[in-house]
């Protein structure tokens, strides 16, 4: 007599999907992160709350929010820093602050905006160095109404 394993399509499924899973952890790609402070004004003034996003050339996007005094510090995921190596800053104004309420869920809906957020793209290449990281910016020309800056 010939035993013979049946296995359904759907274990096959799951054994395949967990397969994958688990190799595409597994790439062997290791990132260097580097700490990044700066600050950001506009008109000489702190540029309070505001979304700072890093997009490096390879890697996920590192980000932070500008406290009262303009002041941020990127982070990857939980991890303090930001990718080493090139890439593009955009800054968002008028992001509301954090203020985590033991009472309050992650179901909060936030208030409606009265306008879309204006995003300012910086048009310069950023360089996120080994080591500590100090960059400022004056999104000032950027956020002038009256006035289109081109490089």
């Amino acid at each position: 007599m010939t035993v013979r394993a049946v296995r359904s399509p759907l274990t096959l499924s799951a054994t395949l999907l967990t397969a994958s899973l688990l190799l595409c952890g597994c790439s062997g790609d290791e990132i260097t992160l580097a700490p990044v402070v700066g600050k950001i004004v506009n008109d000489g003034k702190p540029l309070s709350y505001a979304l700072v996003e890093f997009f490096p050339d390879q890697g996920r996007t590192c980000t932070g929010i500008t406290d009262a005094e303009g002041k941020y510090q990127l982070k990857h995921g939980d991890d303090e820093g930001a990718v080493v190596g090139g890439g593009r800053v955009q800054i968002t104004p008028g992001v509301a602050p954090s203020t985590p309420d033991a009472d309050q869920g992650s179901d909060v809906i936030a208030p409606p905006m009265a306008a879309p957020p204006k995003t300012v793209a910086i048009p310069d290449k950023v360089v996120v160095a080994e080591g500590e990281n100090k960059i400022d910016f004056d999104v000032t020309a950027y956020l002038k109404k009256s006035k289109k800056v081109r490089r």
